[in-house]
């Protein structure tokens, strides 16, 4: 689950949630990448390339934050969105994956980073997992 929220004209504001935390980094990179194309993954059935991926991070919050981070990197580098992400290994402070992506021509929207400042990562009642995360936008 992501919801797009709080839109101006230099960040856009996403919550994301699951019910693990792989899945809450995937739903978080499904949320940013409705920025980066609206609709282009919900309609795929197949993938154009493929990347590997691993970060280290002193907390789970950061470690969101990286993820998304190279994933920004990697969706400008190889002009792709990256739909899906299987996790080879997850835990607090690391994780391993292989990330899948479509090619296209042309950002709805570009991100300039993930922001620190107000990003979240917790644990409700519940169990599920929840973030709140910004990202700030080309001017």
């Amino acid at each position: 689950m992501h919801l797009l929220s709080n839109i101006h004209a230099t960040d856009i504001a996403i919550h994301a949630a699951g019910d693990t935390m792989p899945e809450l980094f995937l739903n978080a990179l499904r949320g940013m990448n409705e920025i980066l194309k609206e609709g282009l993954c919900g309609a795929q059935t197949h993938y154009d390339c493929s990347s590997k991926i691993e970060v280290y991070a002193r907390d789970r919050r950061r470690l969101l934050i990286d993820f998304l981070s190279e994933v920004l990197e990697k969706s400008y580098a190889y002009r792709a969105v990256f739909c899906y992400v299987y996790f080879s290994e997850f835990s607090e402070n690391h994780l391993e994956a292989r990330l899948y992506g479509v090619w296209f021509n042309q950002f709805d929207i570009r991100i300039n980073s993930v922001a620190c400042e107000d990003a979240s990562v917790e644990q409700n009642a519940r169990g599920t997992w929840d973030s709140t995360l910004d990202f700030e936008l080309e001017e």
